[in-house]
């Protein structure tokens, strides 16, 4: 029995106060778990493009693991990086960025007990459409060099005059 305001509550109002937080307390709980199911938490979800983004999760496979990354988005200096630790330490990842050019640099890489290992480097260069107006051919005997007109002489002032 509990003591409120001075007057002691039965054992019934004790129940139906028990009943009352069981009434509310687990439609929340149920409905925490089953947002946070459809959020995506704890499951891999695409990045779109152009998008800034970043990750970090420990001990996904056991003690000392993890997997992290990010991605800067679109617009200058573009890079992203993903990496993975497995158990035996071992570390596998890539990492790329978007040169002046705009093709993406790739490289990805292994990190064991050996060193670091470079595995593959990729260029992907950016699909341009053809241009609407193509530049002019280049000439094959071109004339010599063009001298026009020289601009008339003009007298510099003497130390005096200034």
């Amino acid at each position: 029995m509990l003591l409120s305001s001075g007057k002691l509550l039965s054992s019934s109002s004790t129940n139906i106060f028990h009943w009352m937080i069981l009434i509310l307390v687990v439609p929340l709980l149920w409905l925490q778990f089953v947002t946070s199911a459809f959020n995506g938490y704890g499951q891999e979800i695409p990045i779109p493009a152009g998008v800034k983004a970043n990750y970090m999760i420990r001990n996904h496979l056991g003690f000392g693991t993890y997997k992290y990354g990010y991605d800067t988005g679109s617009g200058p200096n573009q890079s992203f990086r993903q990496e993975e630790r497995a158990e035996n330490g071992t570390v596998r990842g890539r990492w790329g960025y978007v040169d002046p050019y705009g093709s993406l640099r790739v490289t990805e890489y292994l990190a064991d007990a050996t060193g670091y290992h470079i595995l593959r480097q990729r260029i992907i260069k950016p699909e341009f459409e053809e241009p609407i107006v193509k530049p002019p051919r280049p000439v094959e005997n071109p004339p010599g060099p063009f001298i026009g007109p020289l601009p008339p002489f003009l007298s510099r002032p003497s130390p005096d005059d200034i």
